[in-house]
């Protein structure tokens, strides 16, 4: 495990980190968040190439490296990087899940703080994940880690950026008392844009929890079937799986958002 940044303010940030979706499916805890989060590991390592090279910004515990293990064993090679130790020392044995053996690409485990430290990396990345993480830390530091990113995307590359979507109101409200600060859609993209770059797609990963809004936006956008589709879907789909599913084609009313981003295309 190398280390570029010692004297990390720790209590800067939320540390908590998302439930450990392989070890809660094992016990048969099944939750929309934990669905949530497999349903977002999975595309971003579906979406992978062979020989990308892949950042993972604050990679917490190492969730993504098994379903990259799986899905493109040929990749180029990947970095996780976290402020916590422990989940680092954590993600030692998470990156053997599966079949027993360490991921057969280059995987490297980075101890920092990605609003200072990712341009010590001297490298760049054809894919960046940054998933459920923003939300843990205040909003300056926040555009530091996206400006950060900035500097080690290759200029074709992709960055995955997953975190809740919430309106701002006042007095503020969080969805989860663990974060510290959540960010508007129209505020984010706002940012992401002064930076550079372009939200080429967005996909839903937590719905409202108001069927009646979900029902309205399907038969908005997809004609009268989809509410009776989703009312049948209901009768034998589980809630913590259909929700999560339906969400994803209804980004304008989920909690949560992925983005997928690029470079602006010069003009």
């Amino acid at each position: 495990m190398k280390e570029v940044h010692s004297g990390t303010h720790v209590h800067d940030y939320s540390l908590a980190q998302m439930d450990n979706f392989y070890q809660a499916f094992a016990a048969g805890k099944i939750k929309p968040t934990s669905i949530m989060n497999y349903i977002q590991h999975l595309f971003i390592a579906q979406c992978c190439l062979p020989g990308n090279h892949v950042l993972d910004v604050c990679c917490g515990r190492g969730l993504q490296v098994p379903l990259l293990k799986h899905v493109v064993p040929a990749l180029g090679g990947y970095v996780g990087i976290d402020i916590s130790e422990q989940n680092l020392e954590e993600a030692a044995t998470v990156i053997r899940y599966g079949d027993g053996h360490i991921p057969i690409f280059p995987c490297d485990f980075i101890h920092g703080d990605v609003t200072t430290d990712l341009v010590q990396l001297h490298s760049l990345f054809d894919v960046i994940i940054y998933t459920s993480a923003l939300e843990h830390m205040e909003k300056a530091r926040g555009i530091q880690s996206l400006i950060q990113i900035a500097h080690v995307l290759h200029p074709q590359g992709t960055f995955y950026l997953s975190t809740p979507c919430t309106p701002h109101t006042f007095p503020p409200a969080l969805q989860h008392r663990v974060h510290i600060y959540e960010w508007d859609q129209t505020e984010l993209e706002e940012e992401l844009m002064k930076i550079g770059f372009e939200v080429i797609a967005r996909y839903g990963l937590l719905p409202s929890g108001d069927n009646s809004q979900i029902i309205t936006t399907l038969n908005n956008h997809f004609g009268s079937g989809a509410s009776l589709w989703f009312e049948e879907m209901q009768k034998s789909i589980p809630a913590p799986f259909l929700g999560p599913f339906v969400a994803s084609a209804l980004p304008e009313i989920a909690t949560e958002l992925l983005y997928v981003c690029r470079w602006q295309q010069q003009q």
